[in-house]
C-alpha cells in the first residue's frame, strides 16, 4: 500500500481548488487510521531540480521514466501532505490505483519527509514515518 500511486480526476486542495492529480500514499493505515498522501505535479515551472530530495524547496524530484512510473519529470510535494479518512479513501470511487513506487524510491521520499518534522503535524509525521508491523 505505501508507495501506491493513485489518480484522482478532481482532487480537492487545501485552498478548495481542484484538479486531476496523481497522489502518492505515504503510510500503511491500520484499522481506522487515516491515509496520508502527497500530491504530484509535472509542472516544473522551468526550474531545475536535483534528483531526489530538494529539501529547500519541499519537493522530491523523480526524472521521467525513472522507476517506470512517470512519463514526465515529476515533483512530489513532501512538505504539504493531506489526510483522507479511512472511510473516505476506501469509498472514493474516483480514486484509481495506477502504479506503485519502488521500495527504494519510497524510502528516499520518507527520508526526505523526515527533514520536515517541524512543518508537518505530529500526527501525520508519525503515521508516515512509523515502521510497518
Amino acid at each position: 500500500m505505501k508507495g501506491n500511486i493513485y489518480f484522482h480526476p478532481a482532487f480537492q486542495f487545501h485552498d478548495f481548488g481542484s484538479a486531476p492529480k496523481l497522489l502518492i500514499l505515504l503510510n500503511e493505515p491500520v484499522l481506522e487510521e487515516p491515509y496520508i498522501i502527497a500530491k504530484t505535479t509535472s509542472n516544473l515551472r522551468e526550474r531545475m531540480y536535483s534528483k531526489g530530495c530538494n529539501d529547500k524547496l519541499g519537493v522530491f524530484y523523480i526524472e521521467a521514466n525513472a522507476d517506470g512510473n512517470f512519463s514526465k519529470p515529476t515533483l512530489i510535494t513532501v512538505n504539504d501532505v493531506y489526510e483522507i479518512s479511512n472511510n473516505e479513501f476506501t469509498k472514493d470511487i474516483q480514486l484509481q490505483l495506477v502504479a506503485c513506487l519502488a521500495d527504494l524510491t519510497m524510502s528516499q521520499i520518507i527520508n526526505c519527509i523526515r527533514k520536515y518534522r517541524d512543518d508537518i503535524s505530529v500526527k501525520h509525521f508519525d503515521l508516515v514515518t512509523k515502521k510497518a508491523g
